[in-house]
């Protein structure tokens, strides 16, 4: 949520165009706000990961009853770009009367979206780590308690947004057709031009009934706690072109392309979300939630090859440069499901990959789960390296303190149930596991998260960085696996999962680095 003024961004740029460029470059490194603006660093941030296992039902949610929202609206409603969104200006008439504590006064309305690189979701909010295409934040201000939003704007109880999130549907959303069409009047930063009709109740989700609630802060700085958040649960559906020209009409302050301008999901810390509607999953529907969000995930990595930085002067030895992925605590939801090449019904394998993260915790870098078997093939590193095959769990009681690249390889022989652990290429003791038994198939593969992570349950999720994941259906030799470690061939690549060749679906954040595992 943005409370910058079209009046503002003008003065700025009049004047002064590179001190005003200065907010938004800290705004685009929101890692380093909290160095500037104190309050970013905060334990009541916004936006959050809405879990939904974890959200409080409450009766006393009264729904809400709004004034001048309904329209056809008349008059000269600004539409400007900031720098950092398309806002528009709305009519001191709009009101929130019931359903908050006091009444709330709308001031603007503004989008967050994505469209960078292979990012086509951009909501700020996210609900069970799912990341939706965009989203609206209407902002209000107290009215109650204060006579302007710039006197409420940093004061207690002083601001409420509501929040909508979009998906992509196959129908043009009229009411948003003037908005959406005026965008290439205001391309660049600081332009503004106006509209003369809007239908503010129209725009929104048709259920307004079913929607979160919890204190949180502006998602830009200077991060003030003092916002009253309501997240709807419906969704509002625009087209895919309507989302494309969000993503790619307007610029920047630096002319570069406005894209992914939304903040990441913040700690809850000890926050309680409240929710106006029952929101607990049955147990039967997990699998079924899952497959729906990896469903609306259609980001292929495949695409990702064309853009990644040559390393051609590094020598002809040189592993090729499909970048790595980095799994960071500030994306909590990040995660990557695997499109295995054929059925996962192993009695042998070997599973290969470069890890880089803090020796702490049970981290899971590979989950492979089945109906029946949670943890039918799970790899985890942290404070110690762990392998389940078929539910059961092998410790290797391998304890690390590096934090810098590990490269890890297990393989597993049902005949005789050896599993044995390979680190940097040295062959460690040998372990027995489900002799005679056969990995099932049917399952779902995924990078840095099990299946009850993608439910909100982050209990043993992976943060780090993680490279050349490769798995086999054989058991691969000592001297291959040595081979492997020191990076000296690229021509070992798994039949199973094949690092840079097997389709792999990004979601929740995931950073996509320049691969520097074997430099």
């Amino acid at each position: 949520m943005s409370i910058f003024h079209a009046e503002k961004c003008m003065k700025c740029m009049k004047t002064q165009m590179g001190g005003f460029r200065g907010i938004y470059e800290g705004e685009l490194d929101e890692a380093n706000w909290g160095k500037k603006y104190p309050l970013c660093d905060a334990k009541h941030q916004s936006p959050i990961d809405i879990q939904r296992k974890k959200v409080m039902y409450s009766k006393e949610m009264s729904l809400f009853e709004f004034e001048g929202y309904e329209g056809p609206l008349h008059g000269h409603f600004k539409v400007t770009n900031n720098g950092h969104s398309v806002q528009i200006e709305l009519p001191s008439t709009m009101k929130i009367k019931k359903g908050l504590p006091h009444v709330y006064t709308a001031v603007q309305m503004h989008l967050h979206w994505g469209g960078l690189d292979l990012e086509t979701s951009g909501s700020e909010h996210t609900i069970d780590g799912m990341r939706y295409m965009a989203e609206l934040h209407i902002v209000h201000y107290n009215s109650d308690l204060y006579s302007s939003f710039d006197e409420a704007k940093d004061k207690p109880e002083g601001l409420a947004v509501l929040a909508f999130l979009y998906e992509d549907g196959h129908f043009e959303n009229t009411y948003y057709s003037e908005v959406i069409s005026k965008l290439a009047k205001i391309r660049y930063a600081g332009q503004m031009t106006e509209i003369k009709a809007l239908n503010p109740l129209a725009m929104l989700s048709e259920n307004l009934e079913n929607f979160y609630r919890y204190q949180g802060s502006l998602t830009t700085p200077p991060c003030t706690e003092n916002v009253l958040w309501t997240v709807f649960d419906s969704k509002v559906i625009l087209s895919e072109n309507q989302i494309k020209q969000l993503e790619n009409t307007l610029l920047d302050w630096h002319n570069n392309t406005l894209r992914n301008d939304y903040r990441h999901a913040q700690p809850l810390n000890d926050r309680v979300v409240l929710s106006s509607f029952q929101t607990k999953l049955k147990a039967e529907g997990c699998q079924h939630e899952i497959s729906t969000k990896l469903s609306l995930i259609e980001t292929e990595l495949q695409d990702v090859k064309k853009r990644v930085l040559s390393i051609s002067s590094l020598g002809a030895s040189a592993v090729p440069s499909y970048p790595l992925f980095y799994f960071s605590k500030k994306h909590p939801a990040s995660y990557v499901e695997v499109q295995l090449s054929k059925p996962l019904q192993l009695t042998q394998f070997t599973l290969c990959t470069w890890i880089k993260t803090k020796p702490e915790g049970i981290q899971k870098v590979f989950s492979y789960s089945t109906t029946d078997s949670e943890n039918e093939l799970v790899l985890s590193v942290g404070s110690d390296l762990k392998l389940w095959i078929g539910g059961s769990l092998v410790d290797f009681n391998i304890h690390h303190t590096s934090e810098d690249w590990v490269h890890y390889c297990v393989r597993w022989d049902a005949t005789m149930g050896r599993t044995e652990l390979f680190v940097s290429g040295l062959q460690g003791k040998e372990k027995t596991v489900k002799k005679g038994y056969s990995v099932k198939p049917g399952g779902v593969a995924l990078l840095a998260k099990d299946r009850f992570d993608l439910i909100g349950l982050y209990n043993n999720s992976f943060f780090g960085r993680l490279s050349h994941l490769h798995l086999w259906s054989h058991l691969l030799n000592a001297e291959e696996i040595m081979s492997l470690s020191k990076c000296q061939t690229s021509n070992l690549k798994g039949d199973i999962i094949s690092w840079g060749e097997t389709t792999m679906t990004v979601a929740g954040g995931v950073i996509l680095e320049p691969d520097n595992s074997c430099w």
